[in-house]
């Protein structure tokens, strides 16, 4: 029979949580990129 641990979680402020998740984020340079399925011959 295996033990679980507990893992300690550390907490993170408002101000912390908001600025990790809640900026917006940019992706500039994107390309397009398609996948077709393999042919059969």
């Amino acid at each position: 029979m295996s033990r679980k641990t507990k893992q300690k979680q550390d907490t993170m402020s408002e101000a912390e949580y908001i600025a990790t998740f809640c900026n917006e984020k940019r992706i500039c340079n994107r390309w397009a990129v398609y996948i077709s399925p393999a042919r059969q011959m």
